[in-house]
């Protein structure tokens, strides 16, 4: 017997940065946008882009360290959802409801102490004291 699978596996940037949400039930999510190039027959690029859904601690790894073109490899199902618009227009669309990603580039910068602010830094180096 042959058994369906819809499995779906995206590397490609983030669009903007991600905002931690929170549903009515209290779980944390993120949606991200990701736009992956492909070459074309004619040696052309096209730039697609996917909605993707992470919950929970992904979600919250996923504020904490991605921005706008941090480059990521998601793997999830596809699922379609329709709904209308304000205009009352009915509307089809498809998103990723992610059950794994990786960070494939730097992460998001942390801020860095000021060596001012750091009792523990030699003035001279810059290489920290351990002990004070």
């Amino acid at each position: 017997m042959a058994y369906d699978q819809n499995e779906i596996i995206i590397i490609g940037r983030v669009t903007h940065d991600p905002d931690l949400k929170y549903s009515s039930s209290g779980t944390m999510y993120v949606r991200l946008n990701i736009v992956s190039n492909s070459k074309q027959g004619d040696g052309s690029e096209k730039a697609n882009y996917f909605k993707v859904m992470v919950f929970g601690n992904r979600a919250e790894n996923c504020y904490k360290y991605l921005q706008k073109g941090s480059q990521v490899c998601i793997s999830g199902s596809m699922q379609m959802s329709d709904y209308e618009d304000e205009n009352g227009k009915k509307i089809r669309s498809w998103i990723i409801l992610s059950n794994h990603i990786q960070f494939l580039n730097k992460l998001k910068e942390q801020t860095p102490l000021e060596e001012e602010d750091n009792p523990l830094m030699d003035e001279e180096d810059a290489i920290p004291i351990l002990g004070g």
